[in-house]
């Protein structure tokens, strides 16, 4: 049973595809990519009916450099559900991944959803004469995906183990750099703004924030509890709370802040 009365319309981020910290050039290349597959579906068809239809993206990268966040994006941008997925979830075996798979993708087709798989470095990876059980994963795999009408991205953090195989049928492969200095500071302001209307660090203090050796996720998870403690203290949220945290976690060397 499901309840009808509660349903209401889909309220869609706009605003987080313009917030991304991207090289120069990926934002256009990655939409003129969702864009073209969602107006029309011959741009990437090979010629043989039913074949060929979908748009395949990876985005590889080191942990916390926006790959996930880049889809996300997207789905908000192009107004697409996303349906994430894990590779865990699937199994490991060739039998445990078929019909789910099959199931998942023929849902996100009918959904015209933006499919995401997260982390796929254990299907991507290359295959061998050594593990006959991971080649027949890959198998079904590919065989699936060929028939895919809709738009399908996948995460890793490691492009020197992927399949040739894979690599001939992805359309697009971005590799994500370590973010500088200057897209560092971006999302920390990004962040700290979200948690606090108020100008409550100096461009001193986010330029050394900044200058620190974290990720986009490390920089979103401080914020996030520096935020909390802020509230518990029944104090201004600022760059002490920020300090705490980060002697706290221990993530990084934070002389200086």
């Amino acid at each position: 049973m499901f309840e009808v009365t509660k349903i209401t319309s889909m309220t869609w981020n706009n605003d987080a595809f313009s917030h991304l910290m991207l090289p120069t050039g990926y934002k256009n290349l990655i939409l003129s990519f969702v864009e073209s597959q969602a107006t029309s579906k011959k741009v990437f068809d090979d010629g043989i009916e039913g074949k060929g239809l979908g748009i395949l993206m990876l985005l590889v990268g080191s942990p916390g450099t926006g790959k996930t966040l880049t889809t996300e994006a997207v789905a908000g941008r192009v107004q697409k559900p996303l349906y994430m997925l894990s590779a865990g979830e699937l199994g490991q075996s060739a039998e445990d991944i078929e019909t789910p798979l099959s199931h998942i993708l023929q849902l996100t087709e009918r959904w015209n959803a933006v499919l995401l798989f997260d982390e796929y470095d254990v299907f991507l990876q290359e295959r061998s004469i050594q593990h006959l059980a991971h080649n027949e994963t890959v198998a079904v795999f590919l065989r699936l995906l060929e028939y895919y009408r809709g738009i399908l991205i996948m995460t890793s953090n490691r492009a020197d183990i992927i399949d040739c195989v894979f690599k001939s049928r992805i359309h697009l492969i971005l590799h994500y750099p370590e973010l500088v200095s200057q897209a560092k500071e971006q999302i920390w302001r990004q962040f700290v703004h979200r948690s606090n209307s108020q100008d409550t660090l100096t461009d001193g203090e986010f330029n050394r924030l900044a200058a620190l050796p974290m990720n986009g996720r490390q920089i979103k998870n401080v914020v996030q509890i520096a935020t909390l403690l802020a509230g518990q203290e029944r104090t201004l949220f600022g760059i002490d709370q920020i300090r705490i945290v980060l002697q706290a976690t221990k993530d990084v060397d934070n002389e200086g802040i």
